[in-house]
């Protein structure tokens, strides 16, 4: 795709007319290295799985999900962060009913937490 992009607005995306159905991941922005997606998960995954490629940042929007993965288990609420380095097992093993979570994946740099 050539060109550039338009600018992002700040409208809001209602129920009705919302590209992201309960149950998917859809990916809503991508470029070289990254890739930013929505989450709307209604059950947890029975089984983990890695991203090899990439570190995953997941921000919870809404609701709340427990994650298993192969360094300890961590539950995020709405406004929690949790970052999943490349390579490492993960799943969410619960989701809430109103769960959502945008995700954002990065392969072009290895994402770190700030110390400070």
């Amino acid at each position: 795709m050539g060109g550039t992009s338009p600018p992002l607005g700040g409208g809001q995306i209602s129920q009705k007319a919302s590209p992201f159905r309960a149950g998917r991941r859809s990916e809503v922005f991508y470029g070289q290295g990254i890739s930013v997606e929505v989450s709307r998960r209604r059950q947890g995954l029975p089984f983990m799985h890695r991203n090899m490629d990439a570190d995953e940042l997941i921000i919870c929007v809404s609701g709340w999900a427990k994650w298993e993965t192969e360094t300890g288990n961590f539950e995020v609420r709405a406004g929690d962060a949790m970052l999943i380095p490349r390579g490492i097992a993960h799943r969410p093993a619960e989701v809430s009913d109103d769960y959502l979570a945008v995700e954002l994946k990065v392969s072009s740099t290895k994402l770190m937490p700030r110390t400070s």
